[in-house]
This record gives structure tokens, C-alpha cells and sequence, in this order.
């Protein structure tokens, strides 16, 4: 056998009620979708998060593409590898908390987004004492520093231009504790 068994998979806390239901055969749903226009295009993503954070989970966990518990598993053992005994992390455009949601159970956590919208989603979720605040990764000021930064998913492509990524991995860094990563 080239391969030990995998160890068992732990859930993360469940989502909170997306919709009340969703039909694939029905133009009808219960939650309002975004037009397909505005979810593709490029200089509307807050619209299209504002639409869509009621049931933006449901579009990677119900077809089972994400596996959030796996995930910060993964992300767990790279930052113990870099930075042992790190405590604290900031998730930086968290969208409704699923990942901090896993993390909370090994960090001193907090998340930051530029939607409302999915971050009371994601207070549904962690509940009031996980800090979670309103912010653009480029301006991002929280007054507090961490031992661990991450930036999931692709939102950092939002960041459209070489200055304003810059701009965004300064701030990044200016909330990293000595040694961080």
C-alpha cells in the first residue's frame, strides 16, 4: 500500500438556513438570484456578492465542489510549518465564514469584507464573538496585528492593477505580528 488511510474527516459548524429551497427544474426560488449580467461583470462585484450572500455556499458546498474542514486543515499545517505556534489569524475578504468558521477551533480569529452583505452571513455563523468588520483589502486598517493573514478563494483578484496590489500586500504585512506569515 503506497498510501495510509486518511484520518477521519470533522464537519465544520453548519451554514446558517441559505434558502428555503432551491428548485434545478424551476425558474423559482426564494431567494432572489442576481441577473447573470451583473454576476459576471467584472467592475459590479459587490453587487454581485450583495445578490448572492444568502446563498453563496450553497453554490460550492451543495454541488460539493468546496470542502471548507479539509481546507483549513491544509492551511493549519502550512502556517504551523512556517509560523509554530501561532495563535491569531485574519481572514481578509472571509465572504460568509466558512473557513473561520473551521480555524476558530485552532486561532484567535477575525475576518474582514467588503460586503456587508456576506458578513452578516457570516456573524450568522461565528456569532458576536469572532470580530468581523467592513473593509477594502487595500485600505485595510484594524489597529490590531496577527500572526497569520490569509487572503482565500481568488479575491485577490479584485485587486485590479500592480499599485493597489501593492498597496494591499503592505497592508497585509502592516498586520503581521513580528515573524508572521
Amino acid at each position: 500500500m503506497c498510501c495510509a488511510p486518511s484520518p477521519p474527516r470533522r464537519a465544520c459548524p453548519p451554514p446558517p438556513p441559505l434558502v428555503r429551497s432551491v428548485s434545478t427544474t424551476s425558474s423559482r426560488c426564494s431567494a432572489p438570484l442576481p441577473e447573470p449580467s451583473v454576476a459576471l461583470d467584472q467592475h459590479h462585484p459587490q453587487l454581485m456578492y450583495a445578490r448572492s450572500a444568502r446563498i453563496y455556499d450553497l453554490l460550492y458546498t451543495g454541488t460539493r465542489i468546496k470542502d471548507y474542514a479539509t481546507e483549513a486543515d491544509v492551511l493549519h499545517a502550512l502556517i504551523q510549518r512556517v509560523h509554530p505556534g501561532a495563535r491569531t489569524l485574519l481572514d481578509v475578504a472571509c465572504g460568509t465564514g466558512a473557513h473561520l468558521a473551521c480555524l476558530r477551533e485552532r486561532y484567535d480569529v477575525a475576518g474582514t469584507d467588503v460586503s456587508p452583505e456576506m458578513l452578516a452571513v457570516a456573524r450568522e455563523r461565528l456569532g458576536d464573538d469572532v470580530p468581523l468588520e467592513v473593509a477594502d483589502m487595500r485600505t485595510l486598517h484594524l489597529g490590531r496585528r496577527f500572526d497569520a493573514v490569509t487572503c482565500l478563494f481568488s479575491s485577490i483578484g479584485y485587486v485590479l492593477d500592480s499599485d493597489g496590489l501593492r498597496q494591499t500586500m503592505r497592508r497585509f504585512a502592516d498586520h503581521l505580528n513580528v515573524g508572521g506569515v
